[in-house]
């Protein structure tokens, strides 16, 4: 008579957080047994070898290799194993991450007064994705939150729909702009789409009706708002814009050119009186009546003053607004340790560039103290308008140490020590 040990399949684990694209594994084994059969099920049918789908068993494990994965990969996995006559099974579940992709994204629209407009941010991904809306702020040009899915509740006027479609009822002058959908998973990067809103203002019109007939007189549009009307859209003007201010080397610069009417825009930005042509760190982005200029990252070169000009059928207009790029401070000559003879005159190098221009402070420590002073500019020593400390002659009490301090309220300041030694007497 033959006794067989009772055995189990260990439990097994798909990775979690598998992406799409990626490869996914996992290993059916067991406790024990011998001369053992395995199969591989996915929702209950028998799993096949495809061209991403790979089984391989070796003596008592049987490993499944998924590459490249893909949502249809998502599913109940089952590892059934045989042996002399005990079968076991043990099912884990494979969970694959998709990024978020665009179904249906927003786009331009132009909307009565008083009217609703919906502007659509339709998407699909695993975990479902996080929706965000924001508007965008001439002022700092940046775009901010509006609503969101995480948000407690929608504000006056604004909804955010289940589907992710931002809704505006009654909408009025005020909420013309540019709106971006931002979408999240946490898997992949964030997606964002933008469209712009403009709101048209007519004068209602009024409808006329004979009370001693039983027919609606013509329809007639109320002269005077006609005439308003085509006043607005004739002479209309470029909103003023700017740039945000402090802005630094390395980082981001935008601003939105739009006018307060208009139709057929032609939308064109001039730097320092030039067109602005094609550029690594230069984007322009046109939308039905309005143009953003992007410039990322800063550099120096990119101060100056930039003009956007906008065109009609009938009317052009431009306006120029300045971009002061900051730089903080850094080296052109520092200072030196230096010897000088006693009663001779030395002038010690601070020489910086930044913008705005540095400003140099100097303070001086005698060897044996560790303390720092300020100096102060006078008949002994005097501060040359290039940040060097003039020296008129130099005795053994200017021996010492010398600290240059170099600040301009951008970035790091900059500080160099150098020592002073004074040779002979007088």
């Amino acid at each position: 008579m033959y006794c067989f040990d009772s055995w189990k399949i260990q439990p097994f684990y798909f990775p979690k957080g598998a992406r799409i694209g990626q490869r996914v594994s996992t290993g059916c084994t067991t406790s024990g047994g011998k001369r053992l059969n395995f199969q591989w099920l996915k929702d209950g049918k028998s799993l096949t070898e495809n061209q991403s789908v790979k089984m391989i068993t070796v003596a008592d494990v049987s490993t499944i290799i998924i590459e490249p994965v893909s949502e249809a990969d998502s599913g109940n996995y089952t590892c059934v194993a045989n042996s002399e006559g005990m079968t076991d099974s043990y099912t884990a579940i494979l969970n694959v991450n998709v990024p978020p992709v665009w179904i249906n994204g927003p786009t331009d629209k132009d909307i009565m007064s008083g009217d609703t407009v919906i502007f659509s941010c339709s998407v699909a991904g695993k975990p479902k994705p996080i929706i965000t809306w924001s508007i965008f702020n001439e002022m700092d040009g940046k775009f901010h939150l509006l609503v969101s899915e995480t948000t407690s509740a929608n504000r006056e006027r604004i909804f955010l729909s289940k589907n992710g479609s931002l809704s505006i009822s009654e909408v009025r002058k005020e909420d013309e702009g540019i709106y971006q959908c931002s979408v999240s998973n946490e898997i992949g990067g964030v997606l964002t789409k933008s469209a712009s809103l403009r709101v048209i203002e007519l004068y209602k019109m009024i409808f006329l009706r004979s009370a001693s007939s039983s027919f609606f007189i013509n329809l007639i549009l109320v002269l005077f708002g006609v005439i308003a009307v085509l006043s607005e859209y004739e002479n209309w003007k470029i909103q003023p814009f700017n740039f945000p201010p402090s802005l630094t080397v390395g980082t981001r610069a935008s601003t939105l050119c739009s006018t307060s009417a208009g139709r057929g825009l032609n939308f064109q930005w001039l730097k320092n009186g030039q067109k602005i042509e094609k550029s690594t760190n230069i984007q322009i982005r046109l939308f039905t009546d309005s143009s953003m200029i992007v410039i990322e990252p800063l550099t120096e070169e990119d101060s100056g003053n930039y003009t956007c000009v906008v065109k009609s059928d009938i009317l052009s207009d431009s306006f120029t607004t300045p971009l002061i790029v900051l730089i903080p401070p850094s080296w052109i000559k520092r200072p030196m340790d230096t010897e000088v003879l006693a009663g001779d005159p030395i002038s010690l190098p601070c020489l910086a560039s930044g913008k705005p221009e540095p400003t140099v402070q100097w303070q001086h420590s005698r060897i044996e103290d560790s303390a720092f002073s300020p100096i102060i500019p006078g008949d002994t020593f005097k501060i040359l308008p290039n940040g060097s400390l003039a020296l008129s002659s130099a005795q053994k009490v200017h021996e010492g140490l010398y600290k240059c301090n170099v600040t301009n309220g951008v970035g790091v300041s900059l500080e160099s020590i150098m020592s002073l030694n004074v040779i002979g007497n007088i």
